[in-house]
């Protein structure tokens, strides 16, 4: 269902005008009520009068799992609206990460970092929990494009030197692997596989 219509409806209200104004000044102290009802839908209306990335932060995360959703009908395709999920697993427990939350937490650090029109969902605890800076993110994002130069083996030890394992096969985020003048790598952010080959 595409809620995306009502916002014009909405957007003229006095009241989401003088809500934006004080969300455009800073520092500020705003304290806003409304119920749960009406979030999702003011939230959109804010997101489509930005011009940059929102971050909303919920108590639960299960309040951000049906902001999530509930944001995705009422925008649409006007910003795309990505979860900031907290990790299942502690930091001292020897469980291996969930690699969906991996890839959704690199996706939405990456989308604050662009600037651009996006709208990030959290719970408080996904916030609280450590994660990479924006300095170490941006040191550990290597960009290819078509006709770039790229010298094989310092790529492959610098995936090694991020915690990619280099296997025969990719089959799962967090692996490389080479044959020839094809290099796979499996993102932790990425849906699949990525090939690169080389020429020359």
């Amino acid at each position: 269902m595409n809620l995306s219509g009502l916002l014009s409806q909405a957007e003229g209200a006095p009241s989401l005008a003088r809500l934006r104004q004080a969300l455009g000044r800073a520092p500020f102290r705003l304290t806003i009520g409304l119920p749960d009802s009406a979030k999702a839908a003011v939230l959109a209306a804010l997101a489509r009068a930005s011009d940059g990335p929102l971050l909303a932060v919920v108590p639960r995360e299960d309040h951000a799992e049906a902001l999530v959703e509930e944001l995705c009908a009422w925008l649409g395709d006007i910003s795309p609206v990505v979860p900031f999920p907290q990790r299942d697993a502690l930091p001292y427990e020897r469980l291996a990460p969930d690699p969906e939350a991996v890839r959704q937490r690199l996706t939405a650090m990456s989308l604050l970092g662009s600037g651009g029109r996006h709208v990030i969902i959290a719970s408080a605890m996904a916030l609280a929990q450590r994660t990479l800076s924006p300095q170490e993110l941006a040191a550990s994002t290597r960009v290819l494009r078509p006709g770039s130069r790229l010298d094989p083996d310092r790529f492959l030890a610098h995936l090694m030197a991020l915690g990619y394992a280099i296997e025969p096969l990719v089959e799962r985020a967090g692996q490389a692997s080479r044959r020839g003048g094809i290099i796979g790598v499996f993102p932790p952010q990425a849906g699949a596989p990525v090939r690169i080959a080389l020429g020359g």
